[in-house]
């Protein structure tokens, strides 16, 4: 694909512009990777309690209980759901963090390398629909 840099004042039907990203807006990549990460911990956490709840009916958690009585040889066992779903839940706030931290430090790194380099070059299609 041959990526030319068209007249902008001439209308083709599907042209092709040269695009350069040369820096990213820190706090949109901040806000966005923040909710994206929120996100998939409330996936995370809806699995895991349907998951847990599914478990809780078929006796699979119980089961695992007996297991685990038996292999260390204690006289009970019990899991303690509410304890559980907190550490989880701290857990995957700290991995929020994170994860957040990560994409706003390689973002920055981005808009410092991409002065040096001059950016990434991306090719855009604008295509004309006669509408629904």
């Amino acid at each position: 694909m041959n990526l030319q840099p068209i007249d902008p004042f001439v209308e083709n039907k599907n042209s092709i512009y040269k695009v350069k990203i040369k820096f990213i807006r820190i706090k949109s990549i901040f806000w966005f990777s923040l909710l994206f990460y929120l996100s998939l911990l409330g996936v995370f956490f809806v699995f895991t309690l349907l998951l847990w709840i599914l478990g809780s009916i078929t006796g699979a958690v119980g089961n695992l209980e007996n297991l685990i009585t038996q292999l260390f040889g204690i006289s009970s066992f019990h899991f303690f759901v509410i304890k559980l779903i907190a550490i989880l839940f701290l857990i995957g706030l700290f991995w929020v963090f994170f994860a957040t931290t990560v994409t706003v430090v390689f973002a920055w790194l981005y808009n410092l390398i991409s002065n040096k380099i001059g950016g990434i070059e991306v090719g855009l299609e604008k295509r004309f629909h006669k509408g629904l």
